[in-house]
């Protein structure tokens, strides 16, 4: 009886240690060639970071198939103020077995005209080797021109949690694509 509980111990405590994790190790958040006004930084209201931070960690924990992501306390942000392009590099390996996962997330003004598009950027790293990479884009669009020529905010804080999820969705592939860039 003894040697069969050793060997059901022993067996789930190899299950355990190859259980695999996931961590989100960048989660980035930038502009390029717009401002605050019109794109708040949402992710400094607690209750839009950690809607976002949930419905982000459930959709990863299906498509990698693992118990738990693991999300950083805060989202990098940053605007870029001249030309620049979103930068899209996971830190060294942190693990071997582990999921790393950089979430990038970039609205820019197209390089000419008035025209903003919102890319998000989505980087699987395991084993040091990129498994996965995707990135979606949709062109945001203000209800009323006088949007484009002023400083007015384009997004509420639930439909910037809205097009952020249709972005990860989108990008993961559990939605289609949008027709619309």
């Amino acid at each position: 009886m003894k040697a069969k509980y050793l060997t059901t111990v022993a067996v789930l405590l190899c299950f355990v240690s190859f259980a695999q994790n996931a961590q989100v190790v960048v989660f980035k958040h930038e502009l390029r060639w717009t401002d605050e006004t019109r794109f708040p930084n949402y992710f400094l209201y607690q209750d839009i970071r950690d809607s976002i931070y949930k419905d982000t960690k459930l959709e990863l924990i299906k498509y990698l198939k693992v118990s738990d992501v693991k999300l950083p306390e805060a989202v990098a942000y940053k605007i870029i103020n001249g030309f620049g392009s979103q930068k899209v590099e996971l830190p060294k390996t942190v693990s071997n077995n582990d999921f790393e996962i950089g979430l990038f997330s970039f609205i820019t003004r197209a390089t000419v005209g008035e025209l903003m598009f919102w890319k998000l950027n989505v980087v699987i790293r395991q084993n040091n080797k990129i498994i996965f990479q995707k990135e979606v884009s949709h062109e945001l669009e203000y209800f009323n021109v006088s949007g484009y020529v002023t400083s007015q905010q384009w997004l509420s804080p639930e439909e910037f949690h809205d097009v952020f999820q249709r972005l990860v969705k989108e990008a993961l592939g559990v939605l289609p694509a949008s027709t619309k860039e």
